[in-house]
């Protein structure tokens, strides 16, 4: 029951399909606006695929306190992925190359970014080639720079040097002397014929 987008060529895509890779712009009446539909017809790919639907553009990297970055803030660069898949990793474009200026970046207080560019350095880099999908490729790499940037934030304590106690260094003398004693009566007796 799907139409045709061009009806004579080989490589002609159902109506159903480009609607569902974002392919046609379809126009709704205000009322469809208003009751959120999409306009396209079929299930909703929203519920079946939520990471079609979500663009990563859209999203905010958070840091904890102090750091909101806009994913707007990332630099995008995309290539072919190596490694097997035939044609279609020769052909399509899902490795991605991010960058974040953490020197320029908006949402950042000015603490949080001394911190982070003390740790990680004026810019981060990630590049992700894990899926044949460049979405999801791109999903990932936002997920990396928030756990980086987590990381970079989290301030360990100080290590104290402490001095065994006075029980702990019996224990260990205790065993010492049980072993050295068990391995010299191991020593004589032999009766040699």
């Amino acid at each position: 029951m799907s139409e045709s987008l061009s009806s004579g060529s080989p490589d002609s895509v159902s109506i159903d399909h480009a609607c569902a890779l974002g392919l046609v712009g379809w126009r709704l009446s205000e009322d469809q606006s208003r009751s959120g539909e999409t306009g396209c017809p079929g299930p909703n790919l929203a519920d079946a695929y939520p990471w079609a639907m979500s663009r990563p553009d859209d999203r905010v990297l958070s840091a904890g306190p102090g750091c909101r970055v806009p994913a707007s803030e990332v630099t995008w660069r995309f290539g072919p992925s190596g490694g097997p898949g035939g044609q279609h990793a020769n052909r399509v474009n899902s490795r991605v190359e991010a960058e974040l200026d953490l020197a320029s970046a908006r949402g950042i207080d000015d603490e949080v970014r001394t911190l982070l560019v003390e740790k990680l350095g004026p810019t981060i880099r990630v590049v992700v080639d894990a899926s044949r999908s460049q979405t999801r490729n791109r999903h990932r790499a936002l997920d990396m720079f928030e756990v980086r940037m987590q990381e970079a934030r989290e301030t360990r304590r100080e290590r104290r040097p402490t001095r065994p106690g006075r029980g702990a260094v019996e224990r260990r003398l205790r065993a010492k002397r049980q072993r050295g004693q068990r391995k010299s009566e191991r020593r004589g007796g032999w009766d040699r014929d």
